[in-house]
């Protein structure tokens, strides 16, 4: 299952986050699919903090990829702040369960089948069935063994 999450690549008490489309089965920081963007959480000045491709993060979750927490949040979040939206219709589509009107067939179908199980059953109490044996049980003897008992003199 392919999922997309955050990948750390910064040194020590410097955070970096790439945005990737992964395996489930990969470590965190492991091998990957492709990187969608990256995040900068201690960007200062003119540096970019968040960076997503749209349409690659559009293209995994229509193909069913889930969506970590934090990366979800990072995505509602660079939407709010550039003013876009996201294709509705970006999650796969499910099955539909059974509608009204298939109930009610089956509703016709099972009166028809309650009608005809008694007589089935009837003829079933009527027929005689040779009742199974039980396996003959082996009697398993054990030989008395006695103690010979000496007297020391």
């Amino acid at each position: 299952m392919v999922v997309i999450r955050l990948s750390r690549v910064g040194s020590k008490k410097r955070p970096f986050f790439h945005i990737v489309a992964t395996d489930k089965r990969n470590s965190r920081d492991g091998r990957f699919i492709e990187k969608i963007g990256y995040f900068n959480p201690i960007a200062k000045g003119n540096d970019e903090k968040l960076k997503l491709e749209i349409e690659r993060f559009e293209y995994f979750l229509k193909h069913g990829a889930q969506c970590s927490d934090r990366a979800k949040f990072l995505l509602k979040k660079h939407l709010k702040d550039n003013k876009l939206t996201l294709n509705e219709k970006i999650t796969p589509e499910k099955k539909k369960k059974a509608t009204k009107s298939t109930p009610v067939a089956k509703s016709k179908t099972t009166s028809k089948k309650t009608t005809k199980e008694p007589a089935k059953t009837t003829s079933k109490t009527d027929v005689k069935t040779p009742a199974k044996k039980a396996a003959p049980v082996k009697a398993t003897t054990k030989k008395a063994t006695t103690k010979k008992t000496t007297k020391k003199d």
